[in-house]
């Protein structure tokens, strides 16, 4: 059943007005430390929800449907929020780290935390290596969207993955082996 974009706009309205202080309270819940981020989650659930209903969704129970939106958007937001601030690093602690070019011997290990751990040992891996674990692991993209990208097949594409990976466990097993022994 299609919906006009009179209706969805009509539906957009009438669920704003009945239900954005409950979706915007929700999300401020669910956020805790980062509530200023709440309003946005809000904004980003009534637009998933008016998208639907321009694409001909016609929603049934929307309270309930706005909430499992808001939900999902807000654990995506926040864990955008975590890694992004573990990606930033505190000035004093960054002259403590040592350069990740350096091969990190094994006995040493065992003083670092496991992010910092993997850090540097992903700085061992080529530039191309990095990029494809970067655009694969981090920003999640599809092996034909890297392949897009990089102008090569898909096929290609997974073999270079599997092929980094496979590089990733190598220098990643042994340390994490030896910080769990403690040395």
């Amino acid at each position: 059943m299609a919906i006009s974009k009179e209706t969805a706009d009509q539906m957009m309205t009438q669920a704003y007005e009945e239900y954005n202080e409950l979706i915007l309270g929700f999300c401020r819940t669910r956020l805790r430390e980062c509530r200023d981020m709440a309003e946005d989650c809000m904004q980003k659930t009534f637009m998933f929800y008016y998208n639907q209903l321009l694409e001909g969704e016609y929603i049934i129970k929307v309270k309930a449907y706005l909430y499992r939106v808001a939900d999902n958007i807000c654990k995506a937001e926040y864990t955008d929020y975590v890694r992004r601030d573990m990606r930033t690093a505190n000035l004093e602690v960054a002259e403590e780290i040592p350069d990740p070019r350096q091969a990190i011997e094994l006995e040493e290990s065992i003083y670092y935390d496991y992010d910092e751990l993997a850090r540097m040992l992903i700085k061992q891996l080529s530039e191309d290596e990095q990029q494809l674990y970067r655009m694969k692991y981090q920003e999640r993209k599809s092996l034909e969207e890297i392949g897009e990208l990089l102008e090569l097949k898909p096929n290609t594409v997974a073999k270079r993955v599997s092929r980094t990976r496979t590089k990733i466990k190598e220098l990643v097993v042994p340390a994490l082996d030896n910080y769990r022994k403690g040395g």
